[in-house]
């Protein structure tokens, strides 16, 4: 006899990018949501008993009413096959404000009419036991304390209260040894995840990439990201975990895989190319080699050139091929350095913010009617009277 389970976490519904297109983002949010479905799709086809979420479903603690509702309607399709659900709050869920932590965290109104279990403490594990196929299966849970600092171990003097056949743990946290070094948080430790009595399985979010793992007798699952969210994230894959658990153990561990949308970093050296020549034409043709019309593309400019070729660089002819070939584009050039015969050299730092403005101008102006692209004009022009 045994549980069927499904499990994730870092979904990042209501994501915010900063350079794109209002049309662009809705878009974008939009595939974002389409992930985290997939994991509500499968738990509907192989008809699992708990859809378990270590944290971060939101990528902000207010998120829009199109998230909200996106959500409230997905967990109730999990209900109507009484499949139970189970939260806990991630760093972007909690509330900085650290007076009303759980009191803010979005998934609270999903607990408060009963389509789910949110397990809201920060300081302490709650548990809730329920009865499966004959099974005691206790879920406990911690949600992220946003008054721990680095030195702070998020699990010291913790308890898991009520034990059953079969006990789960939901965290979300770095846990030590898995993150980069000089990350500045609280992570958890080895020695007291291996001490803490009772549990059968730590279930983990925060970290985007997968990872599965044992602490002394638990067995650790991190689930990662249903999407990639940076270009630090292009190598990770992207999915959620199905379990199938019995009193004795776990029968069976699948890892389901989301395709994400393509996201790539493409760098381009400008330090052999000759000053005589024109670089943007150059550097367009090495893009078209890698646009794609569903692509978010990062294209950085490298290398050392002389002022001469910096002078003949067309930044806002690049944004703009880019833009028009890709999902999203976009321009880096904070490793491009300019010599200086009196500064040796210089960084070219960013894209202006006039070439940045006309290009977001005109990705709005397509999607838009005429008093509209009228009023897009008028605040264009009051932008740059200012700069």
């Amino acid at each position: 006899m045994s549980i069927k389970v499904v499990l994730t976490a870092d979904n990042h519904l209501n994501n915010y990018y900063a350079k794109m297109s209002p049309v662009r983002l809705e878009a974008r949010r939009a595939i974002i949501r389409k992930a985290f479905q997939q994991t509500i799709e499968f738990s509907l086809e192989r008809q699992v008993d708990l859809f378990l979420h270590a944290g971060d479903l939101f990528d902000m603690p207010e998120p829009r009413n199109t998230e909200l509702i996106f959500v409230a309607k997905e967990f109730q399709r999990l209900l109507k096959e009484n499949i139970q659900i189970f939260l806990i709050g991630g760093t972007h869920d909690v509330p900085k404000t650290r007076t009303f932590a759980k009191e803010g965290i979005p998934q609270r109104i999903f607990h408060e009419v009963e389509q789910a279990h949110l397990l809201y403490e920060t300081t302490q594990i709650q548990t809730i036991k329920t009865k499966i196929k004959n099974l005691d299966v206790s879920v406990g849970g911690l949600s992220y304390n946003p008054k721990l600092i680095k030195e702070d171990d998020p699990l010291s003097n913790l308890t898991f209260p009520t034990i059953g056949d079969i006990n789960i743990l939901l965290l979300h946290y770095g846990i030590e040894n898995h993150m980069p070094r000089d990350v500045n948080e609280p992570l958890l430790r080895y020695a007291t995840l291996s001490q803490l009595l009772g549990v059968n399985y730590v279930f983990v979010g925060h970290q985007h990439k997968t990872e599965v793992f044992e602490i002394g007798n638990k067995q650790v699952i991190i689930p990662g990201a249903t999407e990639r969210m940076s270009f630090g994230e292009m190598s990770h894959s992207t999915g959620f975990y199905y379990l199938e658990l019995n009193k004795g153990g776990m029968e069976t561990l699948e890892y389901i895989k989301i395709e994400p949308q393509p996201m790539n970093e493409f760098k381009i050296s400008l330090t052999t190319f000759p000053s005589s020549g024109d670089p943007t034409p150059y550097i367009i043709e090495r893009l078209s080699q890698v646009c794609h019309p569903d692509s978010i593309l990062k294209c950085s400019l490298i290398g050392t050139i002389n002022r001469e070729l910096f002078h003949t660089l067309r930044p806002y002819e690049i944004l703009q091929f880019g833009s028009n070939h890709n999902f999203h584009f976009d321009l880096d050039t904070k490793e491009l350095i300019i010599e200086d015969e009196t500064i040796k050299t210089v960084s070219m730092g960013s894209i202006s913010p006039k070439d940045e403005i006309n290009l977001v101008a005109e990705l709005m102006s397509e999607e838009a009617k005429e008093e509209e692209k009228r009023l897009i004009q008028e605040a264009k022009n009051l932008i740059f009277s200012s700069l």
